[in-house]
């Protein structure tokens, strides 16, 4: 790891904390071990931990001053807010990598690599790689569901959107834009609408190697949920992407995903036993209002209403 001293870095790592006592130390050394020919810096926003995780984090900034750069927060003030109003700006690396205080990268040379490619590249502004999946409380890994799909180099803007199979700790991304053109308090995750605002700007490069560690776990914001609600998380995402001009070019195809998604937020609701009558009145307009693939959708209309019928005593898509 180079030292920044007085130099720009060339990579800033952007990490958000929050009680990560337990996994901090081997993310932080898995920083300070990577080998590189440039400089880099690490902004580290710690939403007021309790468990000791700012403990282990000024023992880092004190042995690489010139590295670390923790904001330390006194009283909590939210993920977002700590993530983007707090650190994002601080962010001055020609490159931005992301870990999460609970992952690590488990490849020196990661960070090396995606410089390189992005560098060679000039058209991409997104590099992401392959990526193990741990278990925590099974204590095994897993084969995470980005390798089901096919492998491929280059991945567009609806590539991303179809599968978003990018972890986020193995992305790194051009600092394109000094100041976000979105807001994001708008979307429930933070990773994918970043990555569909960059790739307005260019494609995404994936890298064959696994450089990182994911960990699945119960206190994970996003590995603790369910697939019911991660998938009503990206029915809102393609929701809120609809209402920027931005993506107006995309509309048609964004459409189309959230009735995908919708859909299958019904199909989910149909099978609970004491199902959420509004998330699935809410699946059910919005995919048949958008749904684009009316061929295939269209033997299922009335199989679909009568099973909500039944489930909840009420009646929809009466106009059918």
């Amino acid at each position: 790891m180079s030292k920044t001293g007085q130099v720009k870095p060339m990579v800033s790592v952007w990490m958000v904390t929050y009680n990560h006592a337990k996994f901090i130390r081997k993310a932080l050394e898995s920083i300070v071990m990577q080998k590189t020919d440039f400089a880099l810096e690490v902004i580290i926003g710690d939403d007021c931990s309790t468990d000791g995780t700012q403990d282990v984090i000024r023992e880092f900034e004190r042995d690489y001053p010139d590295i670390f750069k923790p904001v330390y927060h006194q009283k909590n003030v939210g993920a977002y807010r700590n993530a983007y109003e707090f650190c994002y700006p601080l962010l001055t690396g020609k490159y931005i990598a992301c870990l999460e205080g609970d992952d690590y990268w488990d490849d020196e040379n990661k960070l090396q690599m995606q410089v390189d490619a992005l560098e060679a590249d000039l058209n991409a502004t997104i590099c992401f790689t392959q990526v193990a999946e741990f278990d925590e409380s099974r204590q095994k890994y897993n084969m995470h569901w980005s390798f089901s799909f096919r492998p491929r180099r280059i991945y567009t803007i609806l590539d991303i959107l179809v599968t978003f199979n990018i972890v986020t700790c193995t992305l790194m991304f051009r600092n394109i834009y000094p100041v976000l053109p979105y807001n994001p308090n708008d979307f429930p995750t933070g990773d994918v609408s970043l990555c569909a605002f960059l790739l307005l700007k260019g494609y995404a490069i994936r890298l064959k190697e696994i450089t990182a560690v994911y960990r699945v776990h119960s206190g994970g914001t996003f590995s603790s949920q369910t697939l019911e609600k991660k998938n009503m998380v990206f029915l809102k995402i393609f929701e809120r992407l609809l209402t920027y001009p931005q993506f107006k070019l995309y509309s048609r195809a964004l459409k189309k995903l959230a009735s995908d998604r919708a859909y299958q937020a019904l199909c989910f609701e149909i099978k609970k036993s004491d199902p959420d009558k509004v998330n699935i009145e809410k699946a059910y307009e919005f995919a048949l209002k958008n749904a684009h693939s009316e061929n295939i959708f269209y033997p299922l209309k009335t199989i679909l209403r009568k099973n909500l019928y039944y489930l909840t005593g009420q009646s929809f898509g009466r106009r059918l």
